[in-house]
């Protein structure tokens, strides 16, 4: 059901996908997340879907879903039903063509879970702030239902609710539309939970048909549903500048922020005089932990930008990070202690995402980390 005999990796700019293997160490596997949070024999509705990234992931349990895809692009559909007709011919879901808006008005079903993952070209859709499409979002979901979507914007080191960007912005929207909201942080999205009410968490399986390395991480992720960040002290949203919602604004925002850690360490004796040798940082480890026993001294969570950028790099180009595996390992007590929810929701996910990557860089570390993590 969720393996191929194809054995072509397939690589898009929209979305990861991989014959042997459900999650990939990409964002899209926290659709995951929506099994623990609705019940048996669910209606679910995806607004937003490209290739289908988060399609596996989200029928990753034992629970029966009825799901149901709708995106605008008639071209992104076709390639997605064509896909998964061709490689996972047992998955079955519904699509439809439509303006996310238009159908949310001439629909009539209601649902248990509600994903949004809109976005337009290198920028927030501006349905994100519309209070109308919210609404009728609103009027689809069951009284225990839950809106999840895919916030975009600063890497979580950067605590990115607890500033003036587009993420905070966007939270403070939604929970003033929906009365309750949650973070569940990832490397440079994070997914909001949202609903009327703290949502019911339900009992949940991984399915048998998944194999050993996917059935442990869909664990993990439900762990993190528990852990989730509940939002209750949110200043009010902001008026949006549409400025902000642009990608290029986004990054020019996280390139200051890189710029103040850099400025922050350079204070305290450590000598960083481009924003780019954190990558270097990264794989100095007598340097790098000089620097991750400084921040925590501080008790500040920016330390967490250490799995974060050897994560989001690694995909891009080959790093010398096996150090990190060995030093987090040796550290997990003192970790953990320092970063409470933070070592499992943040520094954990980012190396385990390396370690199920296909790229298999970093597979030899598997059963250490399966002990690892299990012992949490």
């Amino acid at each position: 059901m969720f393996y191929s005999r194809k054995s072509q990796v397939i690589d898009h700019h929209l979305t990861y996908l991989h014959s042997q293997k459900v999650f990939t160490g990409q964002y899209w596997d926290e659709f995951a997340l929506t099994c623990s949070l609705i019940p048996d024999h669910a209606k679910v509705l995806m607004l937003g879907l490209a290739l289908g990234g988060g399609i596996r992931p989200l029928f990753s349990s034992t629970k029966k879903i009825e799901l149901t895809c709708v995106d605008y692009d008639k071209e992104s559909v076709q390639k997605c039903r064509d896909l998964y007709q061709k490689c996972f011919p047992d998955i079955q879901f519904k699509t439809i063509t439509a303006d996310a808006k238009e159908f949310l008005k001439n629909d009539d079903q209601k649902y248990d879970a509600i994903w949004f993952d809109i976005y337009a070209d290198a920028a927030y859709s501006t349905l994100a702030f519309d209070p109308e499409f919210m609404n009728l979002i609103q009027r689809r979901l069951t009284v225990k239902g839950a809106l999840l979507v895919n916030a975009y914007g600063l890497p979580n080191h950067f605590s990115p609710l607890t500033a003036n960007n587009i993420q905070q912005n966007f939270a403070s929207f939604l929970k003033s539309q929906f009365g309750f909201a949650a973070a569940i942080p990832f490397r440079r999205n994070m997914t909001l939970v949202v609903s009327s009410a703290s949502p019911t968490q339900y009992p949940v399986k991984a399915n048998e048909s998944l194999n050993a390395m996917d059935q442990f991480t869909f664990d993990f992720i439900q762990k993190k549903v528990s852990q989730q960040i509940q939002l209750d002290e949110l200043a009010g949203a902001n008026k949006i500048d549409p400025h902000q919602m642009q990608f290029a604004a986004i990054d020019t925002h996280m390139r200051q922020c890189w710029s103040n850690l850099r400025e922050r360490l350079n204070s305290s004796g450590f000598d960083l005089k481009e924003n780019r040798e954190f990558i270097s940082l990264i794989q100095n480890p007598e340097r790098c932990e000089k620097v991750i026993l400084h921040l925590i001294s501080k008790n500040d969570l920016t330390v967490c930008f250490l799995p974060i950028l050897a994560s989001g790099e690694s995909h891009l180009q080959e790093l010398n990070i096996d150090w990190l595996f060995d030093w987090t390992e040796k550290n997990r007590n003192y970790l953990s202690e320092s970063l409470k929810t933070h070592f499992q929701l943040i520094w954990l996910t980012q190396l385990w995402a390396l370690v199920i990557h296909p790229h298999g860089r970093y597979k030899k570390f598997y059963f250490r980390f399966l002990t690892l993590m299990q012992n949490l």
